[in-house]
């Protein structure tokens, strides 16, 4: 068994929560400063707990997400994932909004580039001799 040695096992106990949770991070936000706090008190009183201690203590981490998230109200829950998702689309529509800005001027600059190219006309090179004359 490892035993958590500077808070090592707590991150990873917190990190594997996290996971678990598909919330937005605005309401996951409160369960993990919590449990942040609950296993860093945990661990300063236990220095030599092990992540299998944390589990007993606090928990499956995958219980411990499926719980919060089956005791969120379920408007709260739908309002937060729209707002999220709406914020997702807006950041989306801005990058494509500036790679089709980036793309369309550089294409506007090779355009411009290549008609401003001087342009050399075929011709035949008629070289007259002065000795004749």
């Amino acid at each position: 068994m490892k035993v958590c040695t500077n808070n090592k096992c707590g991150a990873e106990y917190l990190s594997s929560v996290k996971r678990q949770l598909t919330i937005p991070s605005e309401m996951a936000k409160k369960l993990l400063n919590d449990l942040s706090r609950s296993i860093g008190e945990y661990i300063h009183d236990n220095p030599s707990a092990t992540m299998d201690d944390l589990i007993e203590r606090f928990g499956d981490p995958k219980i411990i997400a499926d719980e919060y998230i089956s005791a969120l109200d379920r408007d709260e829950l739908k309002t937060e994932i729209k707002k999220s998702r709406f914020i997702k689309r807006i950041i989306l529509a801005i990058a494509v909004a500036f790679i089709l800005t980036v793309t369309i001027t550089a294409i506007v600059a090779i355009i411009q580039s290549k008609s401003n190219v001087p342009h050399f006309r075929d011709s035949d090179i008629v070289v007259h001799d002065d000795a004749d004359e």
